[in-house]
């Protein structure tokens, strides 16, 4: 994993490494940078698969435990103010194995009927019906489906 590659998210809020901090915006005294430089709201929906591998069989436990750690950062720590997706490569398109939001692994049993393809495009859909009835505008969106693969 290149750590001294800027992410898009972090492009667009100009929080990349330099001025003392490093790549997830994080000075050296440990405080977290509040930057919003070019005013952008940025959200991720999909595949993250950035870093090591969360392997299909890993409990959510391992998820929640391993996840933003050095070798496995996380789109909310590499610039995205939201995210909805999976972190590792692979799994089942009913029960994503490392399905997280925002920073949280979603723990529950997946409804009849669920299809991770479909929630991908609901959740980028609901960022941008919340994103055009605030003042916080414009906004950057990457979203990355499994299915074309």
């Amino acid at each position: 994993l290149r750590r001294d590659v800027a992410t898009v998210a972090e492009m667009l809020k100009r929080e990349y490494p330099g001025a003392g901090e490093n790549a997830d915006g994080v000075d050296k005294d440990g405080r977290k940078s509040a930057k919003r430089g070019g005013g952008y709201a940025t959200f991720m929906a999909g595949k993250w698969h950035v870093g090591s591998e969360y392997p299909p069989d890993a409990s959510h436990e391992w998820i929640q435990n391993t996840m933003g750690d050095e070798t496995h950062p996380t789109p909310i720590q590499r610039g995205f103010d939201k995210f909805y997706g999976t972190l590792g490569g692979g799994g089942s398109y009913y029960q994503p194995p490392s399905l997280v939001e925002d920073d949280k692994v979603v723990k529950e049993i997946m409804p009849e009927g669920f299809y991770y393809t479909d929630a991908i495009n609901d959740k980028a859909c609901e960022f941008i019906d919340t994103v055009s009835k605030s003042d916080q505008k414009p906004f950057f969106m990457y979203v990355a489906h499994c299915a074309p693969h």
